[in-house]
């Protein structure tokens, strides 16, 4: 027999030697505390302490679901620093695009002319933050309170 289930045949005799001496004796006399209030503790300690470690258990429960939720929000800031970089990129080149332009006065509409490096840094920039914004993991997994994961 293992442990929790001598335990559970303890408790059963307990609980049956509770109950008979309730029966037998009178609250008044001495007999009542040895024979029915020594039982009655060690069935309420045994209570207390399946109380506390279902609490414990629960504690466990939230600790773990709480990591759960510090990780996304973690996994978030971190997708967000990553966005922000390439997006402070992206800006930079076209304020050098802008600046490095001029107008060509020879076109009937001032055409502007840019020069190849400044467009190639721009169209750069902007095609790594599309393909990162497109392809990172814009929604990490989120946890949930059942212990699933949902997306």
């Amino acid at each position: 027999m293992i442990a929790s289930e001598k335990a559970t045949d303890l408790e059963i005799q307990f609980r049956h030697a509770a109950d008979a001496a309730i029966n037998a004796a009178n609250p008044r006399f001495g007999p009542y505390i040895d024979v029915v209030a020594h039982p009655l503790n060690l069935l309420q300690l045994l209570d207390e302490y399946r109380r506390l470690a279902a609490l414990a258990e629960s504690g466990e429960a939230a600790h773990a679901e709480l990591n759960a939720w510090l990780g996304y929000a973690t996994d978030l800031n971190e997708q967000l620093k990553q966005h922000r970089a390439l997006l402070d990129r992206a800006m930079a080149a076209m304020k050098a695009l802008h600046e490095a332009a001029w107008a060509d006065e020879a076109t009937p509409d001032f055409d502007a002319v840019i020069p190849g490096a400044r467009f190639a840094e721009f169209v750069d920039a902007h095609a790594a933050l599309l393909y990162d914004i497109k392809h990172a993991r814009s929604n990490p997994t989120k946890p949930s309170s059942n212990g699933m994961e949902t997306l």
